[in-house]
């Protein structure tokens, strides 16, 4: 397998400014234990988060420096979705619709999206929410013990198209509203017509949870996904091919790791970010690279807290990568550029000149074929 070796362990300081390798964004007001579900994401000059006591939003060029609870929302917000000056969140009972960036909001009751969801079972709720990617009033959610339901006009109607579907996430891929991925069990749903029709596709063999899924910034059919698994489609997600199988960790990833979180660096496509959940109970959230498009890994950044503490989410915006931390709820900004030059000269050097396979073996004597070298690939005729 390829490793990595590093001859110092980076340590992180938290300083202000978004100038430093890590910033330190504050905690998020919350009130319990942090949920799994709980997201982060950019739009336009802010970055916006879920908690249990509802959705925070962070202006990145103000000097106020702190977190602002959207106060349309007053409970856990399962999920959310963020286009020009709409926002649509998702609690357990309620769909909040906002379309002035946040002042005013208004309140769909899930009785108003399934009129007959007290009939059916006690725990019945929202669960899950999609948002077109480019018509902020097309509107996917489903509904936990089955369910899915849209709307085609910001939520003044709604038709139910799968009584049994219904995943925790939705999403549309964002190179192609054509096609839409359900996940957060041990299966991915499929759809290519825009979310009225499904198929079901087991990828969690084992028992295993996808928690995170990753489109690929430039080409449409490439998705990771991650959680229990590691596994990779170049399908649009009917097909998956599994990279890693053990949970956790995962035994052919590179350090040995379990990939809770993956986003792609939308400038090169061949490079992805991961957060590595092995080592929260020493205080240690290593953030891993891929160079080669997700199939080997090395240890990019290792943030230090003064207690035990993992990853939520992450979210990535040009050179910013956000860290949504968990049971704490702080959040970090790490500028990844300014860590490239160090990462490259802590490598040891006869590791960088070796030759791996695509699989992330090692190759003594490479032949005619596809090798990775120095992270990247190459090909030798």
């Amino acid at each position: 397998m390829k490793r990595r070796v590093f001859s110092l362990c980076l340590t992180l300081i938290a300083v202000q400014g978004l100038m430093a390798q890590l910033t330190s964004l504050g905690v998020i007001e919350d009130s319990v234990l942090a949920e799994e579900h709980y997201k982060m994401l950019f739009g336009g000059n802010s970055l916006y988060a879920s908690s249990s006591r509802g959705l925070y939003q962070y202006e990145l060029n103000e000097s106020t420096n702190e977190w602002r609870k959207l106060e349309f929302t007053d409970s856990t917000i399962l999920d959310f979705e963020v286009r020009g000056d709409t926002i649509v969140a998702l609690s357990g009972q309620l769909l909040y619709i906002s379309t002035d960036a946040g002042r005013t909001a208004n309140h769909i009751p899930i009785d108003s999206i399934d009129p007959n969801w007290n009939k059916n079972y006690f725990m019945r709720a929202l669960r899950g929410l999609a948002l077109h990617p480019s018509d902020a009033k097309k509107i996917h959610v489903s509904l936990s013990w089955g369910g899915l339901f849209y709307s085609d006009d910001g939520g003044l109607s709604w038709v139910e198209i799968d009584s049994v579907i219904s995943p925790p996430y939705l999403r549309y891929n964002p190179l192609d509203a054509k096609y839409m991925i359900g996940y957060g069990t041990i299966y991915v749903d499929v759809s290519r017509d825009g979310g009225f029709s499904w198929e079901r596709r087991l990828v969690g063999r084992g028992g295993r949870i996808v928690h995170d899924v990753a489109f690929h910034p430039t080409n449409k059919w490439r998705i990771v996904a991650c959680g229990d698994l590691y596994a990779m489609s170049n399908d649009g997600g009917y097909e998956w091919r599994m990279i890693g199988s053990q949970s956790p960790p995962l035994g052919n990833i590179v350090p040995a790791a379990y990939l809770y979180d993956v986003v792609y660096d939308s400038r090169d496509p061949d490079i992805l970010y991961g957060a590595d959940e092995t080592e929260y109970r020493n205080n240690r959230i290593p953030i891993l690279r891929s160079t080669d498009g997700g199939f080997t890994w090395e240890t990019f950044y290792v943030i230090e807290t003064s207690e035990p503490t993992g990853v939520f989410n992450m979210c990535m915006k040009d050179n910013l990568l956000a860290i949504y931390t968990l049971w704490v709820n702080q959040v970090y900004l790490l500028d990844v550029d300014s860590v490239n030059t160090n990462i490259a000269s802590a490598v040891n050097e006869k590791d960088a000149t070796a030759y791996y396979d695509l699989q992330g073996r090692p190759v003594s004597n490479p032949t005619r074929g596809i090798y990775i070298k120095d992270g990247k690939k190459v090909v030798i005729k």
